[in-house]
């Protein structure tokens, strides 16, 4: 923890304006106060003794107030339960609505994604924690990360920090990418995950074999095998793939790498049937998508998991047994 907030003082005292201009009541706060706060707060962070608590940091988090968190259901094909959630952070604008991520990406810089994400990562902990209190906890949350976002230096220690201070295991936290065209060289790329990875959390590639994610891939592979967990299908394999031979030979050759690298396969974008039922029988470990359930508001979650844990209990299981 020490570590993480030394190098975190470290990036900050060189760049002031690590994060973006906030609205307050006093108007727009400039970006270099808010630097300047936030080296203070985690300088008396440092002083505190071991297992203290400052509490929330002055500077607030990226326009906390207008991030809406949603969680998309990753659902077992053995069992047919709910093992994880995706956050997917939206921003509920008070004039245009309710923005999804596609709407939003290209107009933020990596400062202002990473501290997007940094809220996301805390608002899904604090309802991870109050789910598992509950006894109606999932195994792992999944946090994509926009391709932009790996080459930010502070992207490790943030949400390594964020898991410390919510005590909550790095194994329960899966990264996604998709590898394409962000910013940075591949080394810097991979130097964020690495780092997650020795932590203990999963990594998992979005888009296999599309764009770079699969250059990444092995390269993670051959220097960190054990922090690979997950290979996920995307859409452009998935869709029609019940009934598109070309799409099926392209699935099973993934499948073939995944099982040689001793890595599961994810499917998201499922939207038909025939699509599900297709990567059950081919042996994909989990599946997520319209087809399998629809995205959640954070107030329908713990409703939802009861009802699916009863369910499952009385489910027979998705996958064909042979």
């Amino acid at each position: 923890m020490k570590r993480i907030l030394a190098r975190l003082m470290g990036f900050v005292g060189r760049r002031a304006a690590l994060l973006a201009p906030v609205e307050t009541e006093a108007g727009l706060r400039p970006a270099k106060h808010r630097g300047r706060e936030m080296r203070q707060w985690l300088e008396d962070l440092m002083d505190l003794p071991e297992g203290a608590s400052l509490g929330a940091p002055a500077v607030p988090l990226y326009a906390e107030e207008y991030v809406e968190l949603w969680f998309h259901p990753h659902r077992c094909t053995d069992t047919g339960g709910i093992i994880g959630l995706e956050l997917e952070p939206r921003l509920n604008d008070p004039e245009i609505g309710l923005l999804g991520a596609n709407d939003y990406l290209l107009h933020l810089d990596g400062p202002q994604l990473l501290d997007l994400t940094r809220t996301a990562l805390s608002q899904g902990l604090t309802a991870m924690r109050q789910w598992d209190r509950a006894a109606v906890g999932v195994d792992a949350l999944t946090l994509r990360l926009p391709d932009q976002l790996l080459a930010e230096p502070l992207l490790a220690d943030l949400l390594l920090w964020e898991l410390d201070r919510q005590d909550v295991p790095p194994m329960r936290l899966i990264v996604s990418v998709a590898g394409g065209a962000g910013g940075g060289s591949e080394r810097e790329r991979l130097g964020a995950l690495h780092r997650l990875a020795a932590a203990g959390c999963g990594v998992e590639f979005d888009e296999f074999g599309i764009g770079g994610a699969g250059g990444i891939a092995t390269a993670l592979a051959k220097s960190q095998p054990q922090g690979l967990r997950r290979l996920r299908l995307g859409e452009p394999f998935l869709r029609d793939c019940d009934r598109d031979s070309d799409k099926q030979r392209m699935i099973l050759a993934v499948m073939a790498l995944a099982e040689h690298l001793d890595l599961e396969v994810s499917a998201a974008a499922i939207a038909a049937p025939g699509e599900l039922a297709f990567v059950t029988q081919i042996g994909v470990a989990q599946v997520q998508g319209p087809g399998v359930a629809a995205a959640l508001p954070l107030a329908a979650v713990a409703g939802y998991l009861i009802d699916q844990d009863r369910r499952t209990v009385l489910a027979t299981p998705l996958r064909r047994v042979s």
